[in-house]
């Protein structure tokens, strides 16, 4: 429930939370679904919350595929159960940031801490400060070829224009379980503005 908790923490007042299980044999949708509801000091945040639950297992593309097509925002990120956000501002902070881009950015990434089992920091981030300038450089070409070699967004540290997704259809086209990069390497492809603001805004467990 941790990534959860950090969820309805957060001081921002339109969530739409989407929560999808993939085919789980204790996904326990009641107990989660009465979790999420319960009131609590500071709730009232969450606009919508939907759960859904895959009768058999899908994949991870897949899965978070569908959980998408729930989505009415205008901004999303793909949250893992086993990470938490790194402040009770992320998303406010994150949406902030949003907003003070010009219309043609659509992605905008962040920086994951990287954290033990116990979501402890280790002292190490995901994203090194080099690769700041490629993100930001508006160089579609460069930033392809960079990512090509190495996936240096953090995937929970991602805040997306739903309407980036209508530009290349799926998350990916040829994995199961990696939705994160390839679907990175095809937004840089097709043109898609990126950005990177140096924001602590999730606690990655490393290894999952």
């Amino acid at each position: 429930y941790g990534m959860l908790d950090s969820i309805l923490e957060q001081d921002y007042g339109r969530i739409e939370l989407i929560i999808s299980d993939d085919g789980s044999d204790d996904f326990p949708a009641q107990a989660i679904g009465e979790y999420v509801s319960r009131p609590r000091q500071g709730r009232g945040r969450l606009e919508k919350t939907l759960l859904r639950h895959n009768a058999v297992n899908l994949g991870t593309v897949k899965n978070m595929e569908l959980a998408l097509k729930l989505c009415s925002g205008k901004y999303v990120m793909i949250l893992g159960a086993d990470d938490a956000l790194y402040s009770p501002t992320t998303i406010s902070t994150l949406v902030g940031e949003f907003e003070n881009f010009d219309g043609e950015v659509e992605v905008l990434a962040s920086q994951a801490v990287m954290c033990d089992a116990r979501l402890r920091p280790t002292g190490k981030v995901f994203t090194d400060s080099r690769y700041a300038d490629i993100i930001n450089s508006d160089d579609s070409p460069l930033l392809f070829s960079e990512l090509a070699l190495r996936c240096f967004i953090a995937a929970p540290g991602v805040v997306l224009k739903r309407r980036a997704f209508d530009r290349i259809g799926t998350l990916s086209d040829k994995y199961a379980i990696v939705e994160d990069w390839p679907s990175y390497l095809r937004l840089a492809r097709s043109g898609v503005k990126f950005r990177y603001r140096n924001i602590l805004s999730v606690k990655h467990r490393e290894g999952g």
